[in-house]
């Protein structure tokens, strides 16, 4: 598989946006930090941008960082900068592609909708006389899902086999999963 992949400038700079609003500075592997670039961003886009259209670029390591949640610990990934922006790049590229996709009333991981969107329409359910609402959720979804699976869906949602040998390419440092606190998982 070739490494190439050319993202349009206008999903680097949405990401940046996003990376920016998020509040998060925290640093990858690498130890590069939002506010190390923040004065000279376009510098950094477009070296971002050159080393994956020009096929050079490569996953970092993962800063793993260990929290405790309900009496269990579990592993959030920090990414390095660049991953992030990659990841989100390319999220914002092929969202588009996918989001029509998605049953009108999935609220979970979709631009524009919430929890709170989610219990609104649920009050609405229940004013419109239902009594019965379901709520699914497979367990560990995220860290179990079997990468050729996940590359096949993808490929029938952008109709784009290198994009989506690239994306799992992304997560080469995991068997199996999506990593918790790639922009992948959200």
């Amino acid at each position: 598989m070739s490494n190439r992949i050319k993202i349009e400038q206008q999903h680097f700079l949405e990401a940046w946006s996003h990376l920016q609003r998020s509040g998060s500075n925290a640093a990858g592997v690498d130890g590069v930090r939002i506010s190390d670039v923040e004065d000279d961003p376009f510098t950094f886009i477009e070296s971002v941008s050159n080393k994956l259209s020009n096929g050079l670029y490569v996953p970092s390591d993962v800063k793993n960082l260990y929290i405790e949640r309900n009496g269990k610990s579990r592993v959030v990934g920090i990414l390095t900068l660049e991953d992030r922006l990659i990841h989100l790049a390319i999220k914002d590229h092929i969202e588009p592609c996918c989001i029509h996709k998605f049953h009108p009333n999935s609220y979970a991981y979709q631009p524009g909708k919430s929890a709170t969107k989610a219990a609104d329409r649920i009050e609405k359910w229940v004013k419109e006389g239902y009594e019965w609402i379901g709520e699914s959720d497979i367990r560990s979804f995220f860290d179990e899902i079997n990468h050729e699976i996940l590359r096949d869906r993808l490929e029938a949602f952008i109709n784009d086999t290198h994009l989506a040998s690239f994306i799992i390419y992304l997560f080469k440092h995991k068997n199996r999963g999506i990593l918790q606190g790639s922009q992948f998982h959200q």
